[in-house]
């Protein structure tokens, strides 16, 4: 996973593969599903916009995710990728996210 300091926003790229059978719809976008966090809403804030991919090809997708919290450890974030219907398809991916203080010791 990727280390990232208290409060720090971090971004994320996947390359991702269309395994269906369709093209993927133009509207497609990242949707976080649910994060495990305490006491804060560490999730994707800026949707990244996914390729129009045929099936088969493959294309690159970066997101920015809120603030890191003020607690230390790991936590592994769920994402999905939806449709512009709202219709979920294709295999979960995700993000993991080791939150540490700041390298100078002020939080």
């Amino acid at each position: 996973g990727k280390t990232v300091e208290f409060g720090q926003i971090s971004r994320k790229t996947w390359i991702v593969r269309n395994t269906g059978t369709s093209t993927w719809p133009k509207n497609t976008c990242v949707v976080s599903d649910k994060t495990k966090i305490a006491d804060e809403d560490f999730k994707v804030v800026e949707d990244a916009e996914f390729p129009i991919l045929k099936p088969g090809e493959e294309g690159e997708v970066t997101v920015r995710f809120s603030k890191a919290p003020y607690d230390q450890g790991k936590f592994r974030s769920f994402n999905y990728s939806m449709s512009s219907g709202e219709k979920r398809f294709g295999d979960a991916f995700w993000a993991i996210h080791n939150v540490v203080p700041p390298s100078n010791g002020s939080a």
